[in-house]
């Protein structure tokens, strides 16, 4: 039976009739907090099993003081977001695992993009150029290994990278000189 507002209907209403009202609203009133959460009467009552969000149309309002979880659509997908107060900034906390490859990127919470993969300069070439798996327009931090076509990284020797860019989601590098095939293992960071 689900949970009856009106019970009991008056204060004139004998308690044999609204007796078993009263029963089927403490019923229903039970199965409701029981969802997601612990049993009543149990050890750990009141504790959270877990929690299941419902999709929302928009981004949830915060006040002063308040911050807020929610679940909204992001590209035909439910995401898990957190405002700031204050209707303050939105950040999408939903762990992406489509840029997992090499190349591949991740995006944090921040917002911050971590892009990785290789850079390959050809043997009698100066430039290599490698389209960033998650688009970034500034770069915060770069890193690299090199190495030659057997992997081998000692082999790889008087490899000097001379300048690196990255323009509409392309990172370009260039080295000195034109030795054999080399590969630029890199990270890249940045928004």
């Amino acid at each position: 039976m689900a949970y009856n507002e009106s019970t009991p209907a008056s204060i004139n209403e004998s308690f044999s009739v609204s007796q078993p009202k009263i029963a089927a609203n403490f019923a229903a009133i039970k199965t409701v907090v029981e969802q997601d959460h612990e049993a009543f009467n149990g050890a750990d009552e009141g504790k959270h099993k877990q929690v299941l969000f419902t999709e929302q149309a928009a981004a949830t309002s915060t006040a002063a003081d308040e911050m807020a979880f929610y679940v909204k659509d992001n590209a035909g997908s439910p995401n898990l977001y957190l405002r700031l107060e204050s209707d303050g900034t939105e950040f999408n906390v939903t762990p992406d695992v489509t840029g997992h490859a090499n190349p591949g990127y991740e995006v944090l919470p921040s917002g911050l993009v971590i892009n990785w993969g290789t850079v390959t300069i050809a043997s009698g070439s100066t430039n290599g150029n490698q389209a960033l798996a998650k688009s970034i327009t500034t770069l915060y931090g770069f890193s690299f290994g090199v190495r030659s076509a057997n992997g081998n990284i000692t082999t790889a020797k008087n490899i000097t990278l001379t300048a690196k860019t990255v323009a509409a989601g392309t990172l370009t590098l260039q080295r000195g000189g034109t030795d054999d095939t080399v590969y630029f293992d890199y990270i890249a960071i940045g928004k």
